[in-house]
């Protein structure tokens, strides 16, 4: 696993928009800070495109900054499985991570709280702090019965999930497949 040399407590960059799907890279830096006492994350241009989380990551550790680049993706996940986590180095650092979450396509725009302890784990298993706490992982365990309880009521949903589950078991779907699945469940809806 990367490790943050030296950097008892980096810099925080949080994806936004796409880069955070279901606000997981938020609420994680939001108990990072907390349970660290660590100040506000810099924060890329509003109006800056794709990829300016990374950019100012980059910038911020090619000037010495120690940085934890927290992204969330929606993708090939289920909520009743491990979320697919990486933990990249920061390009063209000496002294910084990515740390990518990929958190369940048909649930992406929902709170992610799940995702969020994923990525507080890894932080804490490079930087030494504290991990989750109990609270949120409550949370999660919530959101997972209410997930549950979804694919119960909608047979469409649960179709959905088997199908994924299946597929994350073998050979994983790509973008367009899962595009291709929403589409058709929307088109019966």
């Amino acid at each position: 696993m990367t490790q943050i040399p030296g950097a008892a407590r980096p810099t925080l960059v949080i994806g936004r928009g796409a880069s955070d799907a279901g606000g997981a890279a938020s609420l994680a830096a939001a108990r990072l800070r907390h349970a660290w006492a660590l100040g506000p994350s810099p924060a890329p241009a509003a109006d800056a495109a794709a990829g300016a989380e990374a950019a100012l990551a980059g910038r911020l550790a090619a000037e010495g900054t120690p940085v934890l680049l927290l992204l969330a993706q929606a993708g090939r996940a289920s909520h009743r499985m491990d979320l697919p986590l990486r933990v990249d180095p920061l390009p063209g650092s000496g002294g910084g991570a990515v740390l990518l979450v990929t958190v369940p396509a048909y649930a992406s725009h929902a709170p992610q709280p799940a995702a969020a302890i994923r990525l507080i784990e890894a932080a804490a298993r490079l930087l030494g702090g504290p991990g989750a706490d109990r609270a949120l992982h409550e949370d999660a365990e919530a959101w997972r019965r209410g997930a549950d309880e979804l694919a119960a009521r909608d047979p469409r949903v649960a179709g959905l999930v088997r199908e994924w589950e299946h597929r994350l078991e073998g050979e994983l779907p790509g973008g367009d497949e899962i595009a291709d699945g929403l589409t058709r469940l929307l088109d019966r809806a």
